[in-house]
């Protein structure tokens, strides 16, 4: 969190780009799963993410099975949409979070990286309005490779180190 103090006066200070209108995708989707949701005796762990987070989630709550209770909230929006950040508060006003883990970045081509940036600030002031208590962990985004030979990194993963 203590990052989260150094980082949000730095990026205010930044002009913002801001998306207006979403860029969608041909599939939007969304999954929001809160297990143990009616339980408050351990502390409560939230994944943010796409599909890749989705597909690790189970490894991770079988792992912290008697130490946490898991949630996850995964979406094909990226952090430049606008109505991403009201997903988003739905889950931080619902439930008290200990651990933030996110992990979102391969959606969102659409976006400039200006309004990504504006999109990360956005969420970043969002996890410290509504839970800031909570253990924030950024993930690198993971790299994106191309279909016909999955050694290579595609040309995308260049716009992801830039996002980082």
């Amino acid at each position: 969190m203590k990052l989260l103090y150094v980082l949000i006066p730095l990026l205010t200070m930044v002009s913002f780009v801001s998306a207006d209108d979403p860029v969608r995708e041909r599939i939007e989707w969304i999954d929001i799963w809160v297990t143990d949701a009616d339980k408050t005796d351990l502390p409560r762990v939230l994944l943010v993410g796409d599909s890749i987070t989705r597909g690790y989630f189970n490894a991770v709550e079988k792992h912290l099975a008697g130490k946490a209770y898991c949630a996850r909230l995964t979406t094909s929006k990226c952090v430049s949409d606008p109505t991403f950040n009201d997903d988003f508060q739905l889950m931080l006003k619902q439930y008290k979070f200990s651990v933030i883990h996110f992990n979102n970045g391969l959606h969102g081509w659409g976006y400039t990286e200006d309004q990504f940036r504006d999109g990360l600030v956005k969420t970043v002031v969002a996890v410290k309005e509504h839970a800031g208590d909570a253990k924030f962990i950024w993930a690198t985004t993971t790299p994106v490779r191309e279909k016909s030979d999955l050694a290579t990194f595609a040309e995308k993963t260049d716009r992801v180190k830039v996002r980082l």
